[in-house]
């Protein structure tokens, strides 16, 4: 990803930081989930804070309180949270609660084992007869 693409985007975010409490300042403590019928087939994911995506020439976009409707596993629909009319989901998650969530594309590996990057070179370094022999 270019330098500017990421710049762009931290500018984005860092506008839309500070998340204001509610009114009352209380933190809802029950769950996202609204589980109509367990085989469900139409899922809405709704009042997404934040969702990443990208147009057919790879260029991002944030889009602020939007929601997404799924049917089987196909994506249906992505529009603003206001224009979605709540009627015959099997499944709502509510990405609005608790602070808002942060939709992005799937096949995104965002986690790290950080001391197994000492490993990828010392894989190939068979010399030692211990690991640490090996990486020393």
């Amino acid at each position: 990803m270019k330098p500017e693409t990421l710049q762009s985007i931290a500018a984005s975010l860092a506008s839309h930081a500070k998340i204001e409490p509610k009114k009352g300042g209380k933190k809802d403590a029950h769950s996202r989930y609204e589980i109509k019928n367990k085989n469900y087939q139409r899922v809405l994911i709704h009042n997404a804070r934040f969702l990443f995506t990208t147009d057919k020439d790879d260029h991002i976009s944030i889009l602020e309180n939007h929601s997404i409707i799924i049917e089987g596993d196909i994506i249906k629909e992505v529009l603003p949270s206001d224009k979605v009319k709540q009627q015959n989901f099997d499944i709502v998650y509510d990405a609005g609660k608790r602070g808002g969530a942060v939709i992005t594309p799937g096949l995104i590996n965002t986690h790290a084992h950080i001391h197994m990057y000492l490993m990828r070179s010392a894989m190939m370094l068979d010399e030692g007869e211990s690991i640490d022999e090996t990486i020393a």
